[in-house]
């Protein structure tokens, strides 16, 4: 699945991303959090997504890992 958001206002994000099983009720929708293993995820308005990979406009696709260590402030963000 590929989805295409906004980070802070910013330039549009492309992701690619799975619907998973892990818990994410405690998180806002929209919120990009880690999971127990360290896995990227995003909550939605019903359930919880893992993000495998990034691309933000105009620069090169990451995989989740690469693309935290250079946009940490990513994780507990607010997403549009």
């Amino acid at each position: 699945m590929t989805a295409l958001v906004r980070h802070k206002g910013g330039h549009p994000e492309q992701s690619e991303a799975k619907p998973s099983e892990v818990e994410g009720s405690h998180t806002v929708p929209s919120t990009p959090f880690l999971t127990p293993d360290n896995q990227l995820a995003i909550a939605c308005g019903t359930g919880v997504i893992i993000v495998d990979r990034l691309q933000i406009e105009g620069k090169k696709e990451l995989d989740a890992e690469a693309f935290l260590r250079g946009y940490p402030s990513f994780v507990g963000s607010r997403l549009e």
